[in-house]
């Protein structure tokens, strides 16, 4: 039936990591876990984009990683963080740095490039620290035998 087409479906949405710095990703609970019980090692990732510097996981400038929401604005503790990412894969979230924290990374980068910092905009939002460059829904496999 086709409403039940529409109630097994996911939408997916591919971004593109432009902060300097990369994202740091917030690990679920139960992916930790899992990574024990499967005996995967803290140092190894099913994602080649993705790194882990001292135990943080996170995904370097210019990695595109997919995501099931767009960015979920936040309070956290960290004062650096503005809002979350959920990733599709469930295994955490990017952490999406404050407007702050974003503008202090890219006049780090422009000074160690020796550039002028002209071109840096006196506010940077924090949306810029990711572009959204695609989406698709995608129907569960279900879905498409109730079809045939």
């Amino acid at each position: 039936s086709t409403s039940s087409a529409f109630e097994n479906k996911a939408t997916i949405f591919l971004f593109r990591v432009r902060a300097p710095k990369g994202l740091k990703v917030l690990d679920n609970p139960h992916f930790q876990v899992s990574s024990l019980i499967w005996g995967q090692s803290s140092h190894s990732s099913s994602s080649p984009f993705l790194f882990i510097n001292n135990g943080q996981r996170f995904l370097p400038r210019g990695a595109v990683f997919e995501a099931s929401s767009k960015i979920e604005r936040v309070s956290l503790q960290d004062r650096q963080v503005a809002g979350l990412i959920k990733l599709s894969d469930d295994s955490g979230w990017a952490m999406i740095p404050t407007s702050e924290e974003l503008k202090h990374q890219y006049q780090q980068m422009i000074h160690r490039s020796g550039s002028p910092m002209d071109g840096l905009s006196a506010s940077v939002s924090s949306n810029e620290a990711v572009e959204e460059v695609g989406n698709a829904i995608i129907r569960s496999s279900a879905a498409f035998k109730d079809d045939c």
